[in-house]
């Protein structure tokens, strides 16, 4: 071999080792580069992620404060009709509707506020407290620890010349008691309204409907004990006689009548016609549930809603159950139940532990004198 062919073999021989190693310097530092870019985009679209999960659990307890700072839908709606939830009426707080949604399964109160995750809601009032509206501390997700407690709720008694369930809830509660000229001006500012003994002369007879009328868009209870004197709350008297009443169904089982038990009562009572029907057709009647009939089959004792109010008609008082109670006591106990209700004192609100995304929204609503303030709590779990 001669000297120049020695020389390109040496000289081919010695570039080998170095462009292997530039080219394992460029594919490390492109690899670097690639690493630290993969980290910033992993980190960006985590980000993105959080943020648009956070979006999507704020967006639900946004809408669903402002669904339930309106009416809902039907309107007067209850636990068995509900399409969309509000607890609103006449523009305040209706306790009816509070209980309503305290009623429905957890997987209905979800779908009535448009939530996909988790939701509670609570109200407080103006010292922090929890007041639970709805029977309970709230509704939804969170158990809070709770102690037994009871609350009096605004009530008053327009009565007449008789007044012997009044008398016996009276001995339990503090309740007001007049002639409906006293307590007419604040019928609207009570929670339970009971009406006894043709109260209604016909000089206030229209008054009386407008003012009943009025008070009951706003989720009130009225109980309403024989003929008032008046045509109001859709109540419309038709006096019969009868030998007994019998419970239908399981309707007068929320007043402590067993099924479809005979009572005993006899002589001519004040029983009425069906609510919102001929003769006094009134679309203001709604959820009609006929609790006894006489032994005419007219209706002697029966609870509708009137607007958003709640009305509970006894034709009378007088008469024994199988067991020989008194009528009148099991109907006092369930009107004092309505005025004094099982309110439990409520602890902390804790968020579960394994919550990733929360928002709260929070809305105020006037409840007769004063605010409370609705919490709507969304979450997403772990």
């Amino acid at each position: 071999m001669n000297r120049s062919a020695k020389m390109t073999c040496s000289f081919a021989a010695g570039r080998s080792p170095r462009h292997g190693q530039v080219w394992s310097t460029d594919l490390m530092l492109s690899l670097f580069i690639f690493t630290i870019a993969a980290v910033v985009a992993y980190t960006i679209i985590s980000n993105i992620v959080v943020d648009d999960e956070f979006e999507v659990v704020r967006a639900q307890a946004a809408t669903a404060a402002e669904l339930l700072v309106h009416d809902g839908y039907p309107q007067h709606w209850t636990a068995g009709d509900v399409l969309k939830v509000g607890i609103t009426a006449d523009g305040r707080l209706s306790l009816r509707k509070a209980h309503e949604l305290g009623l429905l399964q957890y997987s209905d109160v979800r779908r009535r506020l448009r939530v996909n995750d988790d939701v509670y809601i609570y109200f407080t009032d103006a010292a922090n407290n929890t007041v639970p509206v709805f029977g309970r501390c709230g509704v939804g997700g969170i158990t809070v620890p709770t102690a037994s407690n009871t609350t009096i709720l605004p009530a008053a008694a327009i009565v007449g010349a008789s007044h012997h369930l009044s008398d016996l809830v009276a001995a339990n509660v503090t309740l007001p008691m007049a002639g409906y000229e006293a307590l007419a001006s604040g019928i609207a500012e009570r929670e339970v309204v009971i009406v006894e003994s043709s109260t209604l002369l016909p000089a206030t007879a229209g008054d009386a409907a407008v003012r009943f009328a009025r008070a009951s868009l706003r989720g009130m209870t009225f109980v309403v004990v024989g003929d008032p004197g008046a045509g109001i709350l859709g109540i419309v008297v038709n006096s019969t006689p009868t030998t007994r009443l019998t419970v239908q169904g399981t309707a007068g089982q929320g007043v402590g009548f067993a099924l479809d038990e005979p009572l005993t009562v006899s002589g001519t009572i004040p029983t009425i016609e069906t609510p919102g029907a001929a003769p006094a057709v009134d679309a203001a009647v709604s959820d009609l549930s006929v609790i006894a009939l006489s032994s005419t089959g007219k209706i002697a004792y029966a609870s509708w809603l009137y607007n958003d109010a709640r009305v509970w008609y006894f034709a009378t008082l007088d008469g024994l159950n199988t067991d020989g109670t008194p009528l009148a006591d099991i109907i006092a106990n369930a009107t004092i139940s309505m005025v004094r209700p099982q309110w439990p004192s409520c602890g902390a609100v804790d968020v579960p532990a394994n919550a990733r995304q929360v928002a709260i929204y929070d809305r105020v609503l006037p409840y007769h004198d004063r605010l409370l303030t609705a919490h709507v709590i969304v979450w997403r779990g772990a």
